[in-house]
């Protein structure tokens, strides 16, 4: 078998850059849909676990929320922790870190080992902020306003 051609490398290369750019794309599309479900989460919350049904609440006409027909439980369990590589690097930091942290420290923190976030600081500050107080509670726990720990 002969070594690939500069040609063939090349196609190869073109190749695989635009099946990276899908997966980008994929990537991006499931971090929208996952701060779209943090927000209805929270829009339909009622303040005390339970959510108010769907009619009452009013989306874009251009996305069709997806409301899961199971009762709410009042207890976390395994399955209702968020298991996103976001989480995963926001845990990973505060782990790694000797005290409690900021969201902005957090996100710097999280850029340097490998992140890639949005590019865009305040999209990734409120990525990192919804990921943290939709899991406080169960992994993060908020010293106090603006600072936060992993939970112990």
């Amino acid at each position: 078998m002969n070594p690939p051609t500069m040609q063939e490398v090349d196609k190869e290369l073109v190749e695989l850059d635009q099946k990276i750019a899908a997966l980008t794309q994929f990537v991006e599309r499931k971090n929208l849909l996952v701060s779209y479900k943090a927000i209805l989460e929270r829009v339909c919350s009622n303040g005390n676990g339970t959510h108010t049904p769907v009619s009452t609440v009013s989306a874009p006409s251009s996305v069709v929320p997806v409301i899961s027909t199971t009762q709410p439980t009042t207890d976390v369990g395994e399955s209702e922790i968020s298991n996103s590589p976001t989480v995963n690097t926001v845990r990973q930091v505060l782990l790694s870190s000797t005290k409690s942290m900021k969201v902005p420290d957090i996100v710097k923190a999280m850029l340097a080992q490998g992140w890639t976030g949005s590019g865009d600081q305040e999209k990734d500050r409120t990525t990192v902020y919804n990921a943290l107080y939709n899991n406080m509670g169960t992994r993060f726990t908020r010293i106090r306003r603006g600072l936060w720990t992993v939970k112990k």
